[in-house]
């Protein structure tokens, strides 16, 4: 979520950006970063592409699981 000001309702950044984001998480290796880092990535993705409101990041998330698995 974006930072806004006290007493205003949390924004999610735009979809192309959080899809950007997500491609960007597939390219990383996984083989030179901690266990832990590569867990806490899964899960988030899992999560993503699960649940998410956009079609286009859903997919991307999906993507990325195939990559990193």
């Amino acid at each position: 979520f974006k930072t806004v000001a006290a007493g205003e309702r949390p924004q999610k950044y735009p979809n192309d950006y959080r899809a950007w984001a997500i491609r960007a998480l597939a390219e990383v290796n996984y083989k030179e970063v901690a266990a832990e880092v590569r867990g806490a990535a899964v899960a988030r993705l899992e999560y993503v592409a699960k649940r998410d409101e956009s079609e286009d990041v859903r997919g991307e998330a999906a993507a990325a699981l195939a990559v990193i698995k």
